[in-house]
């Protein structure tokens, strides 16, 4: 959680927009005297304002003195990992590190929400879904810049895992971008 709270302190260094709604939305907490959130607290916000997390331990795992109580900054975490990681469409507990993205949802329906799943329920097979090429945020990341710029947003995702998607998906020019000949 550590390499989080470094990368929550640079992301709202970088937004103080975003830092002051936290602020205020911290500050309508019920909270302690010694100006703290209680779990219970945060617990009830969390099931009002993210109704499709069901994230049971999260309140615990962003106390970081683990006093029982949330400070500012431990909600800053909170906001962040709602601000730029999933909730488990399995699961639905908040993504914190690695998540795996459906590429025909990602690549075909970028406006609407993604089909994103957890480490233990993408290794488990603990979900239903009617397409079957997943890759790691990682990879996406990492690889989508690297294709040549005409090439379609199916075919940078399927660059970022390594050609995982068949020539009938993706049509033999995209193959043929990154693997000349391969899509005959």
């Amino acid at each position: 959680m550590e390499d989080i709270r470094l990368a929550t302190s640079i992301f709202f260094e970088q937004n103080s927009q975003l830092k002051n709604i936290a602020q205020t939305e911290f500050s309508n907490l019920t909270r302690t005297k010694q100006g703290l959130v209680t779990m219970k607290a945060f617990d009830e916000h969390l099931r009002q304002r993210q109704p499709e997390c069901l994230s049971s331990n999260l309140a615990a795992e962003l106390d970081a003195n683990n006093d029982g109580y949330l400070t500012f900054e431990d909600f800053l975490v909170y906001r962040y990992l709602f601000q730029t990681r999933p909730v488990c469409r399995h699961c639905k507990a908040i993504v914190k590190l690695v998540f795996y993205t459906c590429l025909e949802c990602f690549a075909g329906k970028l406006k609407e929400r993604t089909y994103d799943l957890c480490p233990m329920c993408y290794l488990g097979n603990k979900f239903s879904h009617p397409h079957k090429q997943f890759t790691n945020n990682y990879a996406v990341v990492n690889n989508i810049r690297k294709p040549p710029k005409d090439v379609p947003m199916v075919g940078k995702v399927a660059m970022a895992v390594g050609v995982g998607v068949s020539a009938n998906a993706l049509g033999t020019e995209v193959i043929d971008a990154f693997l000349p000949g391969a899509g005959n």
